[in-house]
């Protein structure tokens, strides 16, 4: 955190052995478990994917975006504003 209690944004980069594969595929009866229950919106650019997953009472709120490189999405950035 900055000196005013501000986010600081943080830059990574990781080696491709460091890589996860994360399934971000949403199924609506996921906003009904018992358990860690979510949202998923998505939202559609002509380059950009911008995928926002919100919690169901349970703190969690981020966001993953990705840009259009040739054939394949890349992740840019991921924010994360859960409580």
């Amino acid at each position: 955190m900055g000196d005013n209690g501000e986010d600081i944004p943080v830059q990574e980069f990781i080696d491709r052995t460091e890589w996860n594969i994360i399934n971000l595929q949403y199924k609506d009866d996921y906003r009904h478990s018992k358990v860690d229950a979510y949202t998923q919106e998505i939202k559609y650019s002509v380059d950009t994917v911008a995928i926002e997953v919100r919690g169901i009472d349970n703190g969690m709120y981020f966001r993953y975006d990705f840009i259009k490189k040739g054939k394949s999405w890349i992740l840019i950035s991921l924010t994360d504003w859960s409580t």
